[in-house]
């Protein structure tokens, strides 16, 4: 799965402050039938290139 424009995403509600870029948060993900996954989300500008430089 790629997150881009138009895509799938992930919704964070409840947050205590906004993050801001170059910050790094550690979630877990679960799933009907993969169960719990940990993921780890770089946080990047509106706008910024993706982690990795590829452009969408």
């Amino acid at each position: 799965m790629e997150a881009k424009p138009g895509g799938r995403h992930i919704m964070f509600v409840g947050l205590v402050h906004p993050p801001a870029a170059g910050e790094k948060a550690r979630g877990v993900l679960q799933f009907e039938h993969a169960g719990r996954v940990e993921v780890e989300f770089e946080v990047v500008a509106m706008g910024a290139p993706p982690p990795g430089g590829r452009a969408n």
